[in-house]
């Protein structure tokens, strides 16, 4: 096959790493360069993402492993046919890839567990005693005081899980642990205790705001969707100043994720926010923006975007909650 007619201009923000890629001429170049980037850079950390997530005793490790390869073939296809928007950190895009698809098989495997992972995370990125952050794509939770500081192995005792409430059982490892656990850890201490012992209700979970980690706090694809369907119907002006500061764990633009899960296209998502799509794309690496800069672009006041966002994220709530 000849992908000459393929040939692009290297786009801007492109992972250096892409633009042997994007730059080949033929199925020679492209292959050899995709091939470079499975072996290379991807297939380590889809290894180190899935140990992260499931650790080693899965069986299906190598199934998923294949499905994510799958995806970065396509996904490099298209962005060597110019048909994708360029990809900044293109180890990232894999750890991101690579954790959906493992946290897709934990839901599938064992449902009552990612519940639990979710409700884990939302009480630490709630509780101002908590954090909840990302060392070399590992994340790590402790005490906020701990916070950025990287996770050491440490001995866990399930009988530390003793309360109803998962806030106080988790104040209680911590204290004991004495510094920051890998929050995948944390889960399986968890999930070993007995299910009874740990209120697993979503029922109760405070969806006043729209929380940094909304997009895996929520337990499902189908609940997620639903929710981007309740954001593309905010009034506009909501709409931009509630995306474009919208946040993941650990600080970064949740954006991303949106277009990684397809719940949108970078060009739906420009035009939610009421921008041409070649200027999200000069301004992607510098999302999430701050509400000085949203009231720039917006002519606003801080304290209007401020109040935008709280009102899209009240209405939201109202339609969640009535779902």
């Amino acid at each position: 096959m000849d992908v000459s007619h393929y040939y692009l201009p290297v786009p801007v923000g492109l992972d250096p790493q892409l633009e042997a890629l994007v730059a080949a001429r033929n199925e020679s170049q492209r292959a050899i360069a995709i091939e470079q980037l499975l072996t290379e850079v991807a297939d380590p950390v889809i290894r180190r993402s899935l140990f992260h997530r499931l650790g080693t005793r899965e069986p299906e490790l190598d199934d998923i492993r294949g499905g994510v390869m799958l995806r970065l073939v396509r996904k490099l296809d298209e962005l060597q046919r110019g048909a994708s928007e360029p990809i900044g950190s293109f180890a990232d895009y894999v750890a991101i890839v690579t954790f959906h698809a493992a946290d897709d098989f934990l839901r599938r495997k064992q449902p009552q567990r990612a519940l639990l992972s979710n409700r884990i995370r939302y009480v630490l990125t709630h509780d101002a005693r908590f954090a909840l952050w990302q060392i070399e794509r590992e994340l790590v939770c402790g005490l906020a005081k701990w916070r950025d500081r990287p996770a050491r192995p440490r001995p866990l005792d399930p009988a530390d899980v003793e309360e109803r409430q998962l806030a106080d059982s988790l104040d209680r490892i911590f204290k004991r642990s004495g510094g920051p656990l890998p929050f995948q850890e944390v889960v399986v201490l968890f999930a070993s205790a007995s299910a009874s012992e740990i209120n697993l209700s979503i029922e109760d979970v405070d969806l006043h705001e729209l929380a940094p980690s909304a997009f895996e706090q929520l337990a499902s694809k189908q609940t997620a969707e639903h929710l981007w369907r309740e954001i593309e119907q905010l009034p506009p002006r909501q709409r931009a100043a509630l995306l474009l500061n919208l946040r993941e764990v650990g600080g970064g633009s949740a954006i991303p994720l949106v277009t990684v899960t397809g719940l949108a296209t970078s060009d739906r998502i420009a035009e939610l926010v009421g921008i041409p799509a070649g200027e999200l794309a000069s301004i992607w690496n510098q999302l999430p923006l701050d509400d000085n800069t949203i009231a720039s672009r917006l002519g606003a006041t801080r304290q209007q975007v401020i109040n935008l966002r709280k009102c899209a994220r009240e209405r939201l709530a109202r339609r969640l909650s009535k779902r």
